[in-house]
């Protein structure tokens, strides 16, 4: 079983890797493209030994015509590996692995080919797209997303024929143990975290203008960013000017995320909305969950239908500034509200840790291989 990713794999990759491989029902091994003075990699840990994880080191360009050139050259050391590996299932991870992934399989005669898909892109359901992946769809012995709207608004808008039946739900969830022995912040100080990929200028700025007029009024609050991202830069030098705004840096999922969350009391999940950012279950919601943190989100998104159904955050109305500080400063003064937001997502713990989807896992994989 050979994965491929355009770049270091996510937490949710690396579980279902180690799980496999714990099962040993495959040699397993993970190729991906090591991107040199990235701005959008994590590090990651995985049970493979070094002999099955193959980096391919390529730069990263904001330039299209570089991009696509650095994308050919992956491919070929892709196609070049996998001709020496021989694998008998190839496992795509994302879109723009897809094609990749097809070609392999066909050129060495590969009868199973899986999508895993983390996140979505809209440029896939242009007419053009839609055309060159509806058959490379029809074709996947399997795909597994990571959040249920994919599925309707994604995957069955490319090819509404694929059999619903190969088609898993696993959310980007951790394992139940990341919980043990967490400790609770207990200050008076309400710190709003913001871990991962550092996306969106507006709602970005939106929190840090919203927490620095409630600073200068006197408020007890502050703000805790833990990541990378496009605005890294500018969360680093935003860091360095206002005292009530830390940076952590990059972090180690599997080693240093519980450390983050026991630093702050409510999350922040609030994006510049984009197709994928309207359909995806992202992982801060998934892991406020666990550790029983209420959290920010907003309208007219899948996680914004899901905290109104659960009850187990807040949804800003509109992704402005002025909603954003007006929401903050009634949760100053009244945190018992926090408190009750809190209760409400430890009912949901057992549907957001991955014991619960490992029979899931181990289904679609039986299903292929019979």
């Amino acid at each position: 079983l050979v994965y491929i990713s355009s770049n270091n794999p996510s937490p949710i990759i690396s579980r279902k890797i180690d799980y496999l491989y714990s099962q040993n029902l495959f040699n397993i091994h993970l190729i991906y493209w090591k991107r040199l003075n990235s701005s959008i990699s994590f590090p990651f840990t995985s049970a493979l030994s070094k002999n099955n994880i193959h980096p391919i080191v390529l730069p990263e360009s904001q330039s299209m015509v570089f991009r696509v050139y650095y994308m050919i050259r992956f491919g070929f050391y892709v196609f070049k590996k996998c001709l020496k590996l021989k694998p008998h299932i190839v496992q795509s991870i994302n879109m723009d692995m897809l094609l990749l992934g097809y070609v392999i399989a066909r050129i060495l005669k590969i009868k199973i080919l899986i999508l895993d898909l983390l996140d979505t892109r809209e440029v896939f359901l242009n007419p053009y797209f839609k055309f060159l992946y509806k058959n490379i769809v029809k074709k996947l012995s399997w795909v597994f997303v990571t959040s249920p709207k994919f599925i309707d608004e994604y995957i069955l808008l490319i090819n509404s024929s694929i059999q619903l039946k190969k088609i898993s739900y696993i959310p980007n969830v951790p394992h139940s143990n990341i919980v043990d022995n967490f400790k609770k912040k207990s200050d008076s100080n309400l710190c709003i975290g913001y871990f991962g990929f550092f996306r969106g200028t507006n709602s970005l700025r939106n929190l840090i203008e919203s927490v620095k007029e409630l600073y200068y009024r006197e408020y007890n609050i502050s703000c805790f960013f833990a990541g990378i991202g496009i605005e890294t830069a500018y969360i680093e030098k935003i860091s360095k000017k206002y005292s009530f705004i830390k940076y952590f840096g990059k972090y180690d999922y599997n080693n240093e995320i519980k450390r983050l969350y026991q630093n702050v009391d409510i999350i922040y999940s609030v994006y510049d909305i984009d197709y994928n950012k309207k359909l995806a279950l992202g992982c801060r919601f998934n892991e406020s969950i666990l550790f029983g943190l209420p959290l920010i989100v907003q309208k007219n998104t899948y996680m914004g239908e899901l905290v109104k159904r659960y009850d187990n955050g807040f949804v800003l109305r509109q992704n402005t500034k002025q909603d954003l500080f007006n929401l903050l400063a009634n949760i100053m003064k009244n945190k018992t509200l926090l408190a009750h937001k809190s209760l409400n997502s430890k009912k949901l713990f057992n549907q957001f840790i991955f014991e619960t989807y490992i029979p899931v896992l181990n289904q679609a994989y039986h299903s292929m291989l019979s």
